[in-house]
């Protein structure tokens, strides 16, 4: 996640939909959160944690096609750090760059993956954590997991494309779900979100 300068700081509703502002002192946009529970005892299983990827991917697949007939998809609208979409989930996004990442070794609040901290604070839910690992804890079980899609709105273009995108995001997600017919998680709450 962005330490330091680039640390994100959420504040208020952009719009009626519950879309979020987020600001990290070079750029800004909005953002929609989604949470992802497990029907099992941890999402850290590692097939319920693909599903998470599964629903994810599915997600950043999304296309929008408007009036003038291109596509948006979320890669053209999401927030960048170093050339890259910000990430989701650090953990998610960790696994889905190593998937012989073991996920029955993660340690709480940070996990050092490769050299590099990941704040997983905010991020899990429903966790419990076992023996002492230097500073940190050894993660057991985790409930929940909130997954951030960071959208670019500086630029007016950029803004009128994100907010496509997003709308199209919110209407689609319950037939989304559908589509994926989750067996191992769900993503509560009235639209989904």
């Amino acid at each position: 996640m962005m330490r330091g300068r680039h640390s994100l700081n959420l504040w208020g509703p952009l719009d009626g939909r519950g879309a979020n502002i987020l600001d990290n002192d070079e750029h800004r946009g909005q953002f929609r959160l989604a949470s992802v529970v497990s029907y099992s005892d941890s999402l850290l299983n590692p097939a319920t944690f693909a599903e998470v990827s599964k629903l994810d991917g599915a997600v950043q697949d999304l296309r929008v096609v408007p009036g003038n007939g291109r596509q948006i998809q979320y890669q053209k609208v999401c927030m960048r750090y170093r050339a890259l979409c910000v990430p989701r989930n650090p953990l998610l996004y960790a696994r889905q760059v190593d998937q012989t990442l073991d996920l029955s070794s993660i340690s709480f609040p940070i996990y050092n993956h490769g050299g590099h901290p990941l704040y997983l604070t905010g991020f899990l839910g429903g966790r419990i954590l076992g023996g002492s690992l230097g500073m940190d804890q050894l993660l057991l079980p985790a409930k929940a997991m909130r997954l951030l899609y960071c959208l670019k709105t500086e630029d007016p273009e950029d803004n009128v494309h994100s907010k496509q995108w997003l709308t199209h995001f919110l209407d689609q997600f319950t037939n989304l779900k559908n589509t994926l017919a989750l067996k191992k998680i769900e993503v509560p709450g009235g639209s989904g979100l």
